[in-house]
């Protein structure tokens, strides 16, 4: 505001200095011309009374020689060329004093002219300094504007991002899921581990699904890390905002709408910058919250699931399958695994914010990928699920080392699929479907209730 009112002074005053200018040069020229009218006045004047006086003695020469005779003829003197003097000199002063007023006119016609110019100049600055003041009262502080929306798109948006509903988790739902074809049940549970409940510790994974319609939606599962002091809500935090991120992106580029999934060079590029856009959001809440940021360490995955197939993305480890149409269960992702048992990477890491700069068991961190074909299930889990699930360690003949086939195991997806069903078809709510799930994880087969680690798992069953 200060900046545009100097530089309307300054306007002023360049109007002021310019009037100013224009008058002086006009009155100046007056001057000169009032000069030269008095010169010009003079110099006739004088040229009059030499005139005169050549007439004066001519006309005393002619006269002493007349004289005589004209005085012995009339007896009187001759007074008509006195006269005619006289009238002369009378026309040369009022020709004077005619130019002098027309200068003193000129001059005072300047003056009102540079009044009218002030007046004017003074009139403009009130008019433009009222339209600024309502200019910058409709503007709205900064404060109060609407963060940004985080790009979604390797170049920006042209139009705003509609707000999607919000996202909720399946356990909190009471929906009677009737079998219809083309829809999906999906389910899913976290159960604390043996060792938590030893040591007094919370469950430190998550889990959220949201379901956009019966055809489309979004789930996700995170592992706190547990070397990490607020794991258990870094977890629950960054569940949140990817579940928010990717149905952004979905309701933005109008997937379900068009029925479309993207390729996967935009896929990969969607879920780097949203990684980026979550690892800065996890900062400013450890800020918030007045928490180290690495001790909200988690690892994620997470699944856009639709009748065309299976978006899915991940850092850290966990596992991930599919049932394609002919009944194979295969590996929907590679966990992030170093050379040391329970080496991972977790999303708080700076390592793999430059994109293609860091591997782990031979993937790129992170790794997205798309399956574009109708698949009958889909499953994703924390680690402490795996040993349960998946072939994940067995030593290889070739090399006589350990090795991770990562291969599901039929004889564990095939039975609890066909119990969902059976559970869905018998009209069970998705509520009692969630706690037999829940049962199920806790203490389902005696592996599972000897479980050390904290257990996560979502499943996923296109009718």
């Amino acid at each position: 505001m200060n900046m545009h009112f100097f530089l309307f002074c300054l306007l002023f005053i360049f109007h002021i200095i310019a009037g100013d200018s224009t008058v002086r040069t006009h009155h100046n020229r007056s001057l000169n011309h009032k000069s030269a009218a008095k010169k010009d006045t003079s110099h006739n004047a004088t040229t009059a009374n030499k005139a005169g006086s050549n007439l004066s003695e001519q006309g005393k020469e002619d006269t002493s020689k007349t004289k005589k005779s004209e005085a012995t003829a009339s007896g009187k003197p001759d007074k008509g060329k006195d006269n005619n003097d006289s009238r002369k000199k009378d026309l040369k002063i009022l020709e004077l004093q005619t130019a002098i007023k027309h200068a003193n006119f000129k001059i005072t016609a300047y003056q009102s002219l540079l009044i009218a110019y002030v007046f004017l100049s003074i009139l403009l600055l009130i008019i433009l300094y009222s339209k600024y003041t309502r200019l910058m009262s409709s503007r709205v502080p900064v404060s109060m504007q609407a963060p940004a929306i985080p790009v979604f798109k390797t170049s920006p948006p042209k139009q705003s991002m509609p707000e999607p509903p919000p996202a909720y988790n399946t356990n909190s739902l009471n929906i009677n899921h009737q079998t219809v074809k083309g829809h999906w049940l999906i389910t899913g549970a976290s159960v604390i581990g043996q060792s938590h409940t030893t040591n007094n510790k919370p469950c430190q994974d998550n889990y959220l699904i949201d379901i956009l319609n019966d055809k489309w939606g979004i789930a996700i599962v995170c592992d706190g890390a547990g070397s990490a002091a607020n794991s258990d809500l870094g977890s629950k935090y960054v569940s949140q905002q990817m579940a928010n991120y990717l149905k952004k992106t979905i309701f933005f580029n109008k997937w379900m709408e068009k029925d479309y999934l993207p390729s996967q060079k935009e896929w990969d590029e969607i879920a780097f910058k949203g990684y980026g856009y979550i690892l800065s959001k996890v900062k400013n809440f450890a800020q918030d919250k007045s928490l180290p940021p690495k001790s909200l360490a988690c690892t994620v995955i997470a699944v856009i699931y639709s009748p065309l197939g299976l978006l899915v993305t991940h850092v850290g480890d966990g596992r991930a399958a599919f049932c394609d149409q002919q009944g194979n269960w295969k590996p929907l992702i590679k966990p992030h695994k170093g050379q040391e048992a329970n080496e991972t990477i977790f999303l708080t890491s700076d390592a793999w914010t430059d994109p293609g700069t860091i591997s782990m068991n031979g993937v790129n961190v992170p790794e997205s990928r798309i399956v574009k074909e109708k698949v009958l299930a889909f499953s994703l889990m924390s680690d402490g699920c795996e040993a349960h699930s998946f072939l994940s360690s067995q030593i290889d003949p070739n090399t006589n080392m350990w090795s991770d086939p990562n291969q599901p195991f039929i004889n564990f997806f095939n039975p609890v699929v066909s119990k969902l069903k059976e559970m869905q078809e018998k009209g069970m709510d998705q509520k009692a479907i969630s706690s037999t799930w829940e049962k199920f994880l806790t203490d389902g087969t005696p592996s599972l209730q000897k479980e050390s680690d904290d257990k996560t798992m979502i499943i996923g069953i296109l009718n």
